[in-house]
């Protein structure tokens, strides 16, 4: 288990608090914004923390669960476990997978999040972030491949079932993650005054997604 530990924490720091332009990624492809304002307010984050460790655990794994990234769930499973079998083998991580619930637990919670995760609906978001989105993108790809190849494989599960495909849905989802009073929205910029916005309609119309995604997913988070 250390070494599948060590491994996935490594992994998973290196992008998300290594990576200097992950924190703007996040904000460009989650409706991160949307949820914040709902709530009326910037969250003020963890005291004594910055970039990405400052988010409240609630509304971080909300945003990844609406853009269908679902990251916080599965991203650095793969390389731990990669890591452990060049380490132990795979008969002895198979092993310890039967003689230990908590292991067990946590493969088979990667191996559901892995494929709740739909990075063909991730890509229409990630299609609105800018920087060094591509290259992003393309490690979370790398690391989700990595995820679903060793926890299918040690889990023996055969192959992983896959997410139905809903395009139109999809590319109404990911235009909405754009600001709600932004002029794409469907009217004029609504300016802010004191965390409120002076024209509601766009930011309810904009929650109203986000509780429907949520609401067919079964899961905000």
């Amino acid at each position: 288990m250390g070494s599948v530990a060590s491994a996935s924490r490594k992994c998973y720091g290196a992008l998300v608090h290594g990576h200097p332009g992950f924190l703007q990624f996040f904000r460009d492809v989650t409706p991160i914004d949307v949820i914040e304002r709902i709530a009326d307010r910037r969250p003020r984050g963890v005291p004594g923390r910055r970039g990405c460790r400052r988010r409240p655990a609630v509304p971080w794994v909300y945003a990844w669960m609406q853009s269908r990234h679902v990251l916080p769930g599965w991203f650095g499973i793969g390389t731990g476990l990669e890591a452990a079998a060049r380490e132990h083998g795979v008969e002895a991580i198979e092993k310890a997978l039967g003689d230990w619930n908590f292991l067990g637990t946590c493969s088979r919670t990667s191996s559901s999040t892995s494929v709740r995760a739909d990075l063909d609906i991730a890509a229409h978001y990630e299609s609105l972030a800018t920087g060094e989105a591509p290259a992003i993108a393309a490690e979370i790809r790398r690391e989700h491949a990595l995820a679903q190849q060793w926890v299918t494989k040690v889990l023996e599960q055969g192959e992983p079932p896959r997410q139905p495909s809903r395009t139109a849905a999809r590319r109404d989802a990911a235009r909405a993650v754009r600001r709600p009073d932004a002029p794409d929205a469907g009217g004029p910029p609504a300016p802010l005054a004191g965390g409120r916005a002076r024209d509601p309609a766009p930011l309810r119309c904009a929650a109203r997604e986000r509780l429907g995604i949520a609401l067919a997913l079964q899961a905000t988070g």
